[in-house]
């Protein structure tokens, strides 16, 4: 038997209900675009993938000697779909046809991308449960997709973390304070996207290391994809979650010895000597 990775960004099944419309949404990509697609399933058997009847070259490997499972990934890019059009994958095991997944649109039009983001992410480690190997032989897979939504400005909080002490005087001493954002990011446009997205953007969000566009987000404590109904009985939806970004950009301080180059002020000394504390630079 074969399973499929959770985190796979080329979706298998369609949530049907009976008494719902139907869904009529396709994944789309950037002709450039790369992306990483893991499964794996009982040792022993021949596994092979085909796009538009093309074979795909699938890598076999062993997490670990004590793993009874194989793991099989293989890369979806320019050499496989090689021109815009409409694909599917057929996953097949010794040579019987398997699954195939639901369709999905390659594009080489960059405007037809404007309103959507790509979202990029891996794990620091293979301690999860989300049936993918994120870390093999010291090389890191990284997994992206694309999908409308964005940022919205009426989506930004504007907080601080701060500490007082208050002494017998009843004198309030700050000790510290750092401001913050939070940004909500909107997935889908007036179509909606199907649940299937926000459940791989819940799971995403629970990863170490996630980029939107390019840009390094964590989610904002226990926050969740919330659902918002387009239509009645209408099977897409729009979703929201609220993140952070992972560096704080209001804690970029400028090298007094080369205002050319922005370091972070974090507790560590910088690449050229240089310690940051309580706004004073000090040299090592």
């Amino acid at each position: 038997m074969l399973y499929i990775s959770y985190l796979s960004p080329i979706c298998f099944y369609r949530d049907d209900n009976r008494y719902e419309n139907s869904d009529d949404y396709i994944q789309s990509f950037y002709i450039n675009d790369t992306t990483t697609f893991q499964l794996f399933g009982d040792p022993g058997h021949v596994v092979k993938a085909f796009v538009a009847g093309k074979a795909i070259t699938l890598t076999e490997v062993k997490p670990d000697a004590d793993n009874p499972l194989s793991f099989y990934e293989f890369t979806l890019n320019k050499s496989v779909w090689e021109e815009p059009g409409c694909y599917k994958i057929l996953l097949n095991v010794d040579n019987v046809d398997y699954v195939e997944s639901l369709p999905f649109i390659v594009s080489s039009d960059a405007s037809y991308f404007e309103n959507s983001v790509l979202i990029s992410y891996t794990n620091r480690d293979n301690d999860i449960a989300f049936n993918t190997l994120f870390n093999y032989n010291n090389t890191q897979r990284t997994f992206s997709f694309r999908v409308q939504g964005g940022f919205k400005s009426s989506g930004v909080s504007m907080n601080v973390e701060t500490e007082n002490y208050r002494t017998q005087r009843q004198e309030i001493i700050p000790l510290y304070s750092i401001p913050y954002e939070t940004e909500t990011l909107v997935i889908g446009d007036s179509l909606g996207v199907p649940v299937w997205i926000g459940r791989l953007i819940n799971y995403i969000f629970s990863l170490s290391e996630v980029s939107v566009n390019g840009v390094d987000y964590v989610r904002n404590e226990s926050s969740i994809p919330e659902q918002q109904v387009i239509a009645e009985d209408y099977k897409q939806y729009n979703y929201s979650i609220a993140l952070q970004r992972a560096l704080n950009l209001m804690y970029y301080d400028i090298k007094p010895s080369d205002t050319s180059r922005w370091v972070l002020s974090r507790g560590k000394w910088d690449a050229d000597g240089y310690w940051l504390a309580n706004g004073k630079w000090y040299a090592k």
